[in-house]
């Protein structure tokens, strides 16, 4: 069987994409209208985010379609719908292997105002030695489940929910191995609705409270 972190075809592997340079991604005065994962659908217009472990793309969306795959061997396929109307998407990451996170996965997530929902049901983070800002100023997501991510290899976790403000839960497992991580700065800057194991506190910024026992995680067994 195949884990909870992969969902694809055992012993496959697909990476990611990464849009543009995160160095780019700063400097830009608004970089919510840039796309990510190699398409063309801004990131402020995003709603949720599922990775799946099929390219199943409905009729209706096959208009939308992209290469989402970091090798831009069509690996990895991305669409997106509105099914409720409201001129915010619903994207889907696909692929029939394990789609695996780029080792330099920051601001992957980042930047995305109107994110809701991510649904890692396909997503390997083991290679993954970069972490920052992955999810940072994502002031619309209020629950996060990583309890899949392995972050055994993570050295950067600098600004990983900075400005999360509406972020209350984020679930873990014993996976998320913060031993080898050097920088960990302003980690849950301006997470102050978050509470966990303990209430946010802006003094407690840290790798030491990414944790569901004494810090600000809340503990899910996969």
């Amino acid at each position: 069987p195949v884990g909870p972190d992969s969902g694809g075809v055992p012993g496959e592997k697909a990476v990611l994409a990464q849009s543009m340079s995160v160095d780019e991604l700063f400097e830009m005065d608004d970089p919510t209208p840039v796309p990510f994962f190699n398409g063309t659908i801004a990131r402020g217009s995003v709603e949720s985010i599922n990775f799946v472990n099929n390219i199943n793309v409905p009729v209706e969306a096959e208009p939308t379609k992209w290469d989402a795959s970091e090798a831009k061997d069509e690996s990895i396929i991305g669409w997106y719908q509105d099914t409720d109307l409201n001129n915010l998407y619903e994207v889907y990451i696909g692929s029939d292997a394990n789609i695996y996170a780029p080792s330099d996965s920051t601001l992957l997530f980042g930047l995305t105002d109107s994110l809701k929902e991510i649904n890692f049901n396909n997503f390997n983070t083991s290679n993954v030695t970069t972490m920052e800002g992955m999810f940072a100023n994502n002031r619309s997501l209020r629950e996060l489940n990583i309890s899949s991510f392995d972050t055994s290899l993570v050295s950067d976790m600098e600004f990983m929910f900075r400005d999360c403000n509406s972020l209350d839960t984020i679930y873990s497992s014993d996976k998320f191995d913060t031993s080898q991580v050097t920088n960990s700065r302003e980690m849950f800057y301006n997470c102050y609705a978050l509470d966990g194991a303990i209430s946010y506190n802006d003094s407690k910024l840290d790798i030491n409270y990414a944790n569901p026992d004494t810090g600000y995680f809340t503990r899910k067994n996969i």
